[in-house]
């Protein structure tokens, strides 16, 4: 193991045992379970906060706590025993990597997935399968997979070691494995069917990763501009702090938009849920810019690679690759 792989998993061990510690992968299980049960607006200050601090530390807690929002989607009677655990640790991968070859009630797990945040500190897995019956797997009238949400306990699963990036290295982002388990029904859950009836049970899920993936871009530019300003101090860095506090702003905006038409017992609507997505995108192209126009002024301190303001950097860069916010590419 080199020096620069000894030094990460030293510092992802860390922040796991902050995150344990403080119940920041509680935040949103319901207090049903022992959670915290934050607002929204509270859990997502909380990770802005932390993503500010340290980008791999911030994603870190996003991601798994993220996963632990599955307490809400899972059959009470199996969730109450997995999440009162307090080390309990969800993660995985929302992509459809493997089958689930259904057998009576049973289905036979097998496949692999990408980017599990957390791999090797996980308690369970969560993973997407497509559905196969009589050999064939299953597809909808447009030929869409027909897919089931399905966790597993980490011992069941297989990671390797896969996380090679020039950004967010603390983050143990692994690839994973299944191979031939059994399971039932028990091992499902639906991403948008909450056993609750709270606020943050009727969040669509779709809209909630949109804000926990964003609010850490928001965090991790605003340790970038600090950082930058210990360096040098231009008017681009004022014009870059004036767009941030307009955007976080608008974010909490939103947030609030959330929390107040849900508490009414109406529903979000469709142009509502498409803004906060397209918002986001904006917001992370945009940022890239002002990053970039403000690394040129910061002489080669910012070029050396065991320099805050580099680390910064190449974190923001890297957290903008999650296929979340990514936009379809045409060729020209």
């Amino acid at each position: 193991m080199n020096t620069v792989h000894q030094i990460q998993e030293t510092e992802t061990s860390n922040f796991i045992q902050e995150m344990l510690d403080k119940q920041w992968s509680r935040i949103w299980i319901p207090k049903a379970y022992n959670g915290l049960d934050l607002s929204l607006q509270e859990g997502l200050r909380l990770l802005q906060s932390l993503a500010k601090r340290n980008g791999s530390l911030g994603w870190l807690v996003t991601l798994i706590s993220g996963a632990n929002y599955f307490s809400r989607n899972i059959q009470p009677q199996i969730a109450k025993e997995i999440f009162t655990n307090p080390k309990v640790c969800f993660g995985g991968s929302g992509k459809i990597g493997g089958t689930a070859e259904k057998v009576g009630d049973k289905y036979l797990l097998n496949g692999s997935w990408t980017y599990a945040t957390g791999a090797p500190y996980l308690t369970h897995f969560s993973f997407n399968a497509q559905i196969v019956e009589n050999g064939i797997p299953q597809t909808d009238k447009a030929g869409n997979p027909i897919f089931r949400s399905f966790f597993l306990e980490s011992e069941k699963v297989c990671y390797k070691d896969t996380w090679d990036t020039f950004g967010m290295i603390a983050t143990a982002t692994h690839n994973f494995e299944v191979h031939n388990i059994w399971v039932t029904e028990k091992n499902m859950f639906q991403y948008n069917h909450s056993y609750f009836d709270g606020v943050m049970d009727k969040i669509p899920f779709m809209v909630m990763a949109d804000l926990t993936i964003l609010v850490n871009h928001i965090g991790v530019a605003e340790h970038f501009l600090q950082e930058s300003l210990t360096i040098v101090q231009t008017s681009t860095q004022r014009e870059f702090q004036d767009y941030l506090n307009a955007q976080i702003d608008e974010f909490y905006n939103i947030a609030q938009q959330i929390e107040e038409t849900l508490t009414k017992n109406s529903t979000l609507s469709e142009e509502f849920c498409k803004y906060t997505h397209t918002f986001g995108q904006e917001f992370i192209e945009k940022t890239a810019l002002h990053i970039i126009k403000t690394y040129l002024y910061l002489g080669i301190k910012a070029a050396k690679f065991n320099e805050l303001i580099n680390q910064i950097f190449r974190d923001y860069f890297t957290i903008t690759q999650h296929a979340h916010f990514k936009k379809n590419v045409i060729d020209l």
